[in-house]
């Protein structure tokens, strides 16, 4: 068995932000040239329930100076 943190890093789309050429949609999704943009975790929270919620605000007011 093999720690998490020992794990290879792995990424997910994050329905942010898609940009595709038209003519590339019709090769796939996955096809021709990549690229990959990394966000940062706090910018990129799914917000599933109203404990998700409530963690966001959180945030939000913390990087806004309330908190």
């Amino acid at each position: 068995m093999v720690a998490r943190q020992q794990a290879p890093k792995v990424y997910s789309m994050n329905a942010s932000i898609y940009v595709w050429h038209r003519h590339s949609l019709a090769k796939g999704l996955w096809s021709g040239r990549l690229r990959m943009h990394v966000m940062p975790r706090e910018r990129s929270i799914d917000i599933d329930s109203p404990l998700d919620f409530d963690i966001v605000e959180m945030l939000m007011a913390r990087r806004e100076g309330k908190a």
